[in-house]
């Protein structure tokens, strides 16, 4: 005879596996049987027999101390499964645990080998209903099993009992199980014969709309002799299209001779730019020449023989050169841009904005690109919005698979513009491109702002900030600020609140920071100033970049 032994509490199992190495036909298995196959908990006891699947608190009426060591998730097997896996039908069944109900509620199949069940069951507690001896009993007698034996465990109020298969009741169910399928066969019998009488009424109808089918397929191959002269007349408007198509062609290939005049017009206007920057150099060299030629005679002669209104038309002479060599310069550049806007619309359907004179310059346009691609910034926070905006845009678009908080900052560019025409050409640019929906464009209306007794003109920006550091609150977010505003003549030192606000409200993140004009006196003057703010050595976090306007860049990590 083979006896299966079971027990899921670990620090119990090795004394089970010792005590069946010395029984014949014994097999320990460290298994947790549970109602169903899956993760349930399992809870240890500090009364070691009584752990198991109830918690030990339910307990406290037969044991008022007990308490719960540990609670786990475990994998489990029901009743049926184990059995199953282990090809087991046994005989018997001892459950010696309080989960005997619910073991049993879905073990059918090993209940029909079963005839004697003896389970650990309680007796008079309200509060242990999956162990109350009534339920289990009235379970079982479903599966014609009778109480016949009790008997009395540790305690009162647990007891073992004893059920025993009631073959008798068997026997009588198996008989009204055969009648009830007596009785279905019949009403089968009579259903297929009601079936079989429908599907004569079909097969007739059948018959029918096959007779119809013919008709219609006569009628059918009526219809594909037209479909054959409808087909030869699409022929005809295919052959139209293709020799429209190939006129589209033939403009095609005069739209490209055309860009090839653009790029030798291109090549034209390098050589005049090329020439331009020579004579513009000239001049320069000869107004040099000119300027210490002057310098020189007058230093020969006593400063108050100089006459006035001389060295003041010295002056404006020497003002229109400057302004004419920065005219002929500026014209230059103004072609070579829209010889490249043109050139990128025939190829992108889209125009570029100019780089040259008021927004930013190329220079720092490419800084900001090879910057942006060292270093994926988690978010951009830019003080003067234009041609800027949309390069960060377009630059956040081909870049948007490596958002490292997209969930937390849907917008990764948030720009502030005091201006509301400013604010509507750039938020125009975005819409015309598509790229409004990387930017959190914010009219931030110049307010006055102080520090030392010092009064600034500043944008409305501290609500915005106050948000964003909430919304990065408990990460450390890698950010990049442009500072190209608001304009010089706003008020002293008019850029300098950008590094106070920002390092009030984020200081906890990596900041990069870049100063446009940053060759101006009064910029300069910031950058000392940020300096004196920060305590930071000038050569370790900040360089300054050569550019057409200066570039200064901070690193604030």
């Amino acid at each position: 005879m083979q006896t299966t032994l079971i027990e899921a509490d670990t620090e119990a199992y090795p004394a089970l596996l010792k005590a069946a190495e010395n029984q014949t036909n014994w097999h320990a298995y460290h298994d947790l049987i549970a109602e169903s196959t899956g993760d349930t908990t399992f809870f240890t006891a500090s009364l070691s027999s009584e752990s198991g699947l109830l918690q030990p608190n339910k307990l406290a009426g037969i044991w008022p101390n007990i308490e719960t060591v540990q609670q786990q998730t475990r994998a489990a097997l029901s009743l049926e499964d184990f059995t199953y896996q282990n090809a087991l039908h046994p005989d018997w069944l001892f459950i010696n645990c309080f989960a005997a109900q619910s073991l049993l509620q879905k073990a059918e199949s090993v209940l029909q080998h079963v005839n004697i069940i003896i389970a650990r069951a309680s007796h008079d507690i309200d509060s242990l209903p999956e162990a109350d001896l009534a339920n289990l009993t009235q379970q079982l007698t479903q599966h014609a099993f009778t109480l016949i034996a009790t008997e009395p465990g540790r305690h009162n109020h647990i007891v073992y009992a004893l059920f025993v298969k009631n073959h008798a009741a068997c026997y009588a169910d198996l008989v009204q199980a055969h009648k009830q399928q007596k009785h279905k066969s019949k009403q089968k019998h009579k259903q297929t014969k009601q079936h079989n009488t429908k599907l004569t009424k079909q097969l007739q109808q059948a018959q029918q709309q096959l007779q119809e089918a013919d008709e219609k397929n006569q009628k059918q191959q009526a219809n594909e002799a037209k479909l054959i002269r409808q087909i030869a007349q699409l022929q005809q408007t295919l052959d139209a299209k293709e020799s429209c198509l190939q006129k589209e062609q033939e403009h095609s290939l005069l739209h490209k001779k055309k860009l090839d005049k653009l790029d030798a017009l291109l090549e034209q206007s390098a050589h005049i730019a090329a020439a331009m920057e020579s004579q513009n150099q000239e001049l320069a060299k000869q107004q040099q020449q000119w300027l210490q030629h002057i310098e020189k005679t007058a230093s020969n002669r006593p400063s108050e023989a100089i006459n006035p209104a001389y060295s003041q038309k010295i002056d404006h002479a020497e003002k229109n050169l400057r302004q004419t060599i920065q005219q002929s310069t500026g014209n230059a550049v103004a072609q070579l841009e829209a010889y490249i806007a043109i050139h990128n619309y025939f190829n992108t359907g889209s125009l570029l904005s100019g780089f040259h004179g008021w927004p930013i310059s190329p220079d720092i346009g490419l800084f900001i690109i090879n910057q942006m691609r060292r270093k994926q910034y988690d978010l951009i926070i830019e003080f003067g919005s234009g041609t800027s905006t949309l390069l960060f845009a377009k630059l956040a678009a081909a870049q948007h698979h490596e958002k490292l908080m997209s969930d937390l900052l849907p917008q990764k560019i948030v720009s502030f513009d005091h201006h509301a025409d400013y604010y509507r050409q750039t938020q125009e640019l975005l819409k015309i491109n598509q790229m409004g929906k990387y930017v959190d464009l914010v009219h931030a209306p110049l307010i006055e702002w102080q520090e030392n007794k010092q009064t600034f003109l500043y944008y409305d920006c501290e609500a915005k900030l106050q948000q964003l550091a909430q919304t990065l609150n408990g990460k450390q977010a890698k950010i990049l600020v442009l500072v190209d505003g608001p304009p010089g003549n706003t008020c002293k030192n008019a850029r300098y609140p950008a590094v106070p606000l920002l390092f009030k409200h984020l200081a906890a993140h990596q900041i990069d920071i870049i100063l446009d004009d940053a060759a101006r006196p009064e910029e300069k003057e910031i950058i000392e100033q940020w300096h004196l703010l920060l305590d930071i050595e000038k050569e370790v976090y900040q360089k300054t970049i050569h550019s057409e306007k200066g570039i200064s860049f901070f690193n604030l990590s």
